[in-house]
């Protein structure tokens, strides 16, 4: 069970809401309103009457058309527009929390039950054409490889990805990696087999690292029906276990149905400094910590459930699972415990406990054990 609901900005009549959200951040991607019409499968002549519609009840031109240039002509997004994005994103991330808090609250009988394990991460809530994001520290590289390869012991045809920077994957963690630009690399994927294999994709790389794709090929690649999941690391963490994202992170895709946070559990009871987190200066911003404190299981809870934290930028309609990873024993769970314990005061519906060994994933717990 799930909630369902739609949130605008009404002054008899509706001024600003979810479709005009996505159509501004197409246009900010694109620079046209054509593409950005397209990506929603609108009409360019609707869009536009949009548009024009609600300049004039916002009082203010949403959008600008230049014309000229090597290019062509180019559609921007007004400075008070961009600012109206911003403020309706920050209330909806809002919303979202409160919302989820009510329900787990409100409806505790439809949550999981608590010692229902699956053997795998694979097992667990995944659905066929997942595009699963996963963000936060702690091991995410190696948590997204070895769930890749638990799709793919099933023969599911899996891509792995990112939309930052990550090393460029070893033969032990994927079957194959393909180099290219988006086109190029849609007809690759087109003529070769991926039934049961792990393909990493990227646009090149660039001292050791994979370099990222954008939103236009996640767009283009989730369509392909011979591709069963996608995974990308859309985070990083500079191998810290535990962060808060700045401005601009995490990149997670528009189109993810599924966000994976992860933290590390080595982040517990460590001091708090840039040794062993990743941008403490934001996480003071979000915890009310300082440099004198050690990093405790209320400090990681708030992060991990804050909309600047560990829900910032999920899609709306995708699924969110807090991942404690690094749970490697009987200690460790207990350790653990501590954290989860803040994570269900403040409203998280289910929480896992894992440890990646030797390449090998382990769902350790759903919750702590009672």
């Amino acid at each position: 069970m799930e909630t369902k609901y739609k949130i605008w900005l009404d002054d008899n009549g509706k001024i600003f809401g979810e479709g005009p959200y996505q159509l501004l951040s197409g246009v900010l991607r694109h620079g046209s309103l054509s593409q950005a019409a397209k990506e929603l499968n609108m009409s360019y002549s609707r869009a536009h009457g949009l548009m024009k519609k609600l300049s004039r009840k916002l009082g203010f031109s949403l959008i600008e058309s230049h014309s000229g240039g090597v290019g062509g002509g180019e559609t921007t997004v007004t400075a008070e527009a961009k600012d109206l994005m911003r403020r309706y994103k920050l209330f909806m991330d809002e919303n979202t929390q409160n919302i989820d808090q009510a329900f787990n609250k409100h409806f505790p009988q439809n949550l999981p039950a608590l010692f229902n394990v699956p053997e795998k991460l694979a097992d667990f809530a995944f659905k066929k054409n997942e595009l699963i994001a996963i963000v936060g520290g702690g091991g995410k590289t190696s948590l997204m490889y070895a769930l890749a390869r638990e799709f793919a012991s099933s023969e599911a045809a899996v891509l792995v990805t990112t939309t930052t920077r990550i090393f460029m994957p070893e033969t032990t963690q994927v079957n194959r990696t393909l180099l290219a630009d988006g086109d190029n690399l849609i007809e690759m994927l087109n003529n070769i087999d991926l039934s049961g294999k792990v393909t990493a994709v990227g646009y090149g790389f660039e001292n050791g690292k994979l370099l990222p794709i954008d939103q236009n090929f996640l767009t283009g690649v989730a369509k392909l029906p011979q591709i069963d999941y996608i995974i990308v690391e859309a985070d990083g963490a500079n191998r810290q276990p535990f962060k808060a994202p700045a401005y601009y992170e995490p990149v997670i895709p528009t189109n993810a149905t599924y966000v994976i946070n992860v933290t590390g559990l080595n982040a517990l009871d460590a001091p708090f400094n840039k040794d062993h987190c990743h941008r403490p200066e934001i996480i003071a911003d979000i915890a009310g910590s300082n440099a004198e404190n050690t990093i405790d299981a209320g400090m990681i809870a708030s992060v991990i459930l804050s909309p600047q934290g560990g829900r910032k930028s999920i899609p709306k309609g995708a699924r969110w699972l807090p991942v404690i990873n690094k749970v490697d024993d009987q200690q460790s769970i207990a350790k653990a415990e501590t954290i989860v314990e803040k994570l269900f005061e403040g409203g998280a519906g289910q929480v896992l406990l894992t440890s990646v060994k030797n390449g090998e994933l382990k769902v350790i717990s759903r919750c702590p054990e009672k």
